[in-house]
C-alpha cells in the first residue's frame, strides 16, 4: 500500500509541474486534467470521458470535456 501512495504522491507533483500549462482563457483547468490523465492510468480497457468519470473520483463529465475540446 506504501508504494500506492507514494506513487500517487509523485503523480501529484508532476501535475503540478505543469500546472502553469493548465489556464485556458484565464480559468485554471489543472482538476480536469489531472481527472483526465488518472483516467487514462486507470484499470479501464477502453478509454473516455464517461468512463473516466465513473472511474476517478470527483471527476466531472462537462469539465474534462472542454479542458480536451479548449486545449491548444
Amino acid at each position: 500500500m506504501q508504494g500506492v501512495r507514494c506513487l500517487s504522491h509523485r503523480f501529484i507533483e508532476f501535475c503540478e509541474m505543469f500546472q502553469h500549462h493548465f489556464i485556458v482563457r484565464g480559468k485554471d483547468v489543472g482538476s480536469h486534467a489531472r481527472s483526465y490523465l488518472s483516467g487514462l492510468m486507470g484499470t479501464q480497457r477502453r478509454k473516455n470521458i464517461e468512463r473516466i468519470e465513473s472511474d476517478v473520483a470527483d471527476s466531472n463529465y462537462q469539465g474534462m470535456q472542454q479542458f480536451l475540446s479548449d486545449s491548444p
